[in-house]
């Protein structure tokens, strides 16, 4: 019993350390997706306080649309993918990671950057360029 119980806990730290080089490129990740394709409370959970303002304006721009058009701007996003650039080592609390957005309703893709930084143990956005 001891033995599964000390392997259970051995197992629980390995998850909970994970790698820590991912943690940061699965939040922008996240909170891309879930800015790209209009979820913006979504998007509040990776969001540093910075970025809460530019989610409910667009949120609200969204909202303000007819049902048609709003449709369709819904539509035109849910088929996005986000491709996130992997840096080889973080340094720092902060971290800027270039990403591309490729829509596959639109030919090209556009190449840009999301800034993050790390509060407590949590990485947030806090500036898109």
């Amino acid at each position: 019993m001891k033995r599964l119980l000390t392997l259970i806990l051995c197992a629980v730290l390995l998850v909970s350390c994970g790698n820590k080089q991912d943690a940061p490129v699965k939040v922008a990740k996240e909170f891309l997706t879930c800015f790209f394709s209009s979820d913006f409370e979504g998007a509040k959970t990776y969001a540093a306080p910075e970025l809460l303002q530019l989610l409910n304006d667009s949120k609200s721009l969204l909202d303000s649309l007819s049902g048609e058009e709003h449709q369709k701007v819904i539509d035109y996003l849910s088929a996005i993918q986000v491709d996130i650039e992997t840096p080889e080592k973080i340094k720092g609390d902060t971290l800027q990671l270039s990403y591309s957005v490729v829509f596959s309703k639109f030919t090209g893709t556009g190449k840009s950057s999301v800034s993050l930084r790390k509060e407590g143990r949590k990485w947030l956005v806090y500036a898109l360029e």
